[in-house]
């Protein structure tokens, strides 16, 4: 793990507890409902942002044999 991927995490981490805060200062069904849609959106990405660097990791050791 690099310090380019540490920081990403680094920032969806600060996200989802700013998204979370935010939520508990102003609990409503609205509010709510937006949250849980930003906090999916914000899943999928780091999913999607942790899942790449491990397939390129592993396409470069498979073409270096």
């Amino acid at each position: 793990m690099d310090k380019f991927e540490v920081f990403f995490d680094l920032v969806f981490v600060v996200s989802f507890f700013i998204i979370t805060r935010a939520t508990a200062a102003n609990v409503s069904g609205r509010q709510l409902l937006h949250a849980m849609l930003v906090l999916a959106v914000l899943w999928w990405c780091w999913v999607v942002h942790s899942g790449s660097p491990a397939s390129s990791a592993s396409a470069r050791a498979s073409s270096r044999c």
